[in-house]
């Protein structure tokens, strides 16, 4: 029994030394799949804190839009404005000025922020736009929507109402600040979304973000036609503004023809009652200057109060004497 003892030991010693470093590979596997786990959640976490801010963005941007005739300009600094949280800071006011300046370089890359306007569409303005004879541009007119008809524009599919909505759409790319794993989500996603590769290739994950406003002032042509849709009854494909101009000039010479042509048959009908809106059509407005003059009211409080109306209820407001009252919908 004695010597047992002996041969235990000895071969306990040898099992011993076969599994030296077992332990030491198995932590590092270990370790080495919770560090990973840990970047990608964190990195994850990022983005989803990107994403809500871009919501917020995009939807301040929307209302900005709504109230200054869609302009892309200004939609464009408004979302430079209220992304700059994502650029960093530390609470001082040179940071946060370093922050907006980021924000505004990126915002005006076309590279990494794309704006496109899907509502109202090309085809929209070819139902509903009509020309104010002030400025000679082009709008779709916010006034007085509660009284308006629900025809459906022939080329767009839309109403007055539903041409009146600003849809709009950012895509914006957000740098994968976290090491090793940023990299591996960015060549990874690269085959899954060839579609947006180009933003994979920077090292940027594509956000994108959709906010719906109701339209507070008239929307210009000039303003929107450059990012918005083209669209109609079967749908649309957003236009790129870096490509689209032949198109552009081609649609603004329609437009132009259009609206010429809807001038001269106003003109030519300006003692026959008109039914209303109808078919897409709105009522032009010089005969409402020329009525107007002629009872001694303001060509402008006509143009803001009166240009949905028809002729033949223009006619009856003049007759009654009625004040013309600038009213918003």
């Amino acid at each position: 029994m004695s010597g047992s003892v002996p041969v235990q030991l000895t071969v306990f010693s040898a099992a011993f030394r076969h599994q030296r470093g077992a332990s030491l590979i198995e932590f590092s596997i270990v370790a080495l799949s919770v560090i990973l786990v840990s970047l990608f959640t964190l990195q994850l976490g990022l983005i989803y804190h990107a994403k809500t801010t871009l919501n917020y963005a995009v939807f301040e941007a929307a209302r900005t839009g709504a109230v200054n005739s869609g302009s892309i300009s200004a939609m464009r600094d408004e979302l430079g404005m209220r992304l700059a949280p994502l650029e960093g800071g530390d609470g001082s006011k040179n940071k946060a000025l370093l922050a907006i300046g980021r924000s505004m370089a990126k915002i005006n890359d076309p590279l990494n922020t794309k704006i496109v306007v899907l509502n109202p569409t090309k085809a929209a303005f070819r139902d509903w736009a009509i020309r104010d004879p002030a400025t000679g541009k082009r709008f779709i007119p916010v006034n007085h929507l509660r009284h308006q008809a629900y025809e459906v524009g022939t080329h767009s599919g839309l109403s007055l109402r539903d041409a009146n909505i600003l849809k709009l759409q950012v895509t914006h790319g957000f740098n994968l600040h976290v090491p090793l794993v940023g990299k591996l989500m960015a060549n990874a996603m690269r085959w899954i979304d060839t579609g947006n590769a180009a933003f994979y290739l920077r090292d940027k994950w594509p956000l994108q973000a959709v906010a719906t406003v109701r339209m507070q002032s008239n929307s210009l042509e000039s303003e929107i036609l450059s990012s918005a849709v083209e669209g109609g009854v079967s749908g649309g494909v957003a236009q790129n503004p870096d490509n689209g101009g032949a198109e552009d000039e081609a649609d603004a010479a329609d437009n132009t023809v259009a609206a010429n042509d809807a001038d001269a048959e106003n003109d030519a009908t300006v003692d026959e009652p008109a039914e209303g809106v109808s078919g897409g059509a709105l009522p032009g407005c010089d005969e409402h200057y020329a009525l107007a003059n002629a009872s001694g009211h303001s060509p402008t409080t006509v143009r803001e109060s009166s240009v949905l109306m028809s002729t033949s209820e223009f006619r009856q407001v003049l007759a009654q004497g009625a004040a013309l009252e600038v009213s918003v919908f």
